[in-house]
């Protein structure tokens, strides 16, 4: 024979509570792993479009730097060189770098009346052109 068992209520009261305390707090931490992944990518998203933004100023600069300089040195009658080219006779100059544009028809070793290429900051307008002064000087920014 058969006996069925009978339950007793007491011992299941709690179940019901610790199954819905166990979702709650499941649905709790999925709301904050999913408010974490967008926190970051929100983040990742905004760097992302800071280093672009910089990527296409220097590209800029450098497409406006170009055209300066084939503004500058683009005819045949043009030569570039080096301020470097201007020491000696123990002669120190400051930039040695800089870059001189001159006309072949009219040379000079007056460095007043070359065309001087400088690339500087141009918030700081008062860069020295102190070892090569020239009044015709074109600021490259």
């Amino acid at each position: 024979m058969l006996y069925h068992k009978t339950m007793c209520r007491t011992e299941n009261h709690g179940f019901a509570v610790v199954i819905a305390l166990m979702l709650m707090s499941f649905v709790l931490v999925l709301l904050l792993s999913l408010t974490t992944l967008i926190s970051v990518e929100t983040t990742n998203a905004a760097k992302s479009n800071s280093r672009l933004l910089a990527q296409e100023n220097a590209r800029l600069g450098l497409l406006v730097a170009i055209g300066n300089m084939q503004k500058l040195a683009g005819q045949d009658k043009r030569v570039t060189f080096r301020a470097d080219a201007f020491e000696g006779g123990g002669t120190k100059l400051e930039n040695p770098y800089w870059v001189g544009v001159m006309d072949v028809d009219k040379p000079t070793s007056n460095p007043e009346e070359i065309t001087w290429l400088v690339s500087s900051d141009p918030s700081n307008a008062e860069t020295p052109l102190t070892s090569l002064t020239a009044s015709n000087s074109l600021r490259i920014t």
